[in-house]
């Protein structure tokens, strides 16, 4: 778990405290040629200030449930662990 704590700091300036690993996901697009495997932990802010790693133009918090179509991946992880619920779940 140091090397999320590391990876963090570096990419967003917070500081975290890691509780649990959520889930293991593969992301696979043949059309574009990649294959990642995110490994997920759930982390608590525990001091620094949010900015941008050098590699990012810009960073920011947003809500889960306001993510388009472009974040498929991502939506699709965020649901699997949680935090984006569906609609029809609510009913």
């Amino acid at each position: 778990m140091d090397a999320v704590v590391r990876e963090v700091e570096e990419e967003t300036g917070l500081l975290v405290e890691t509780s649990k690993l959520l889930g293991v996901f593969d992301v696979i697009d043949a059309e574009q040629n990649y294959h990642y495997i995110h490994i997920v932990f759930l982390c608590e802010q525990a001091g620094g200030r949010l900015r941008a790693g050098s590699d990012a133009l810009e960073v920011k918090w947003c809500d889960p449930n306001t993510l388009d179509k472009t974040q498929a991946d991502l939506r699709r992880i965020l649901k699997a662990t949680g935090f984006i619920k569906d609609p029809k779940e609510n009913h």
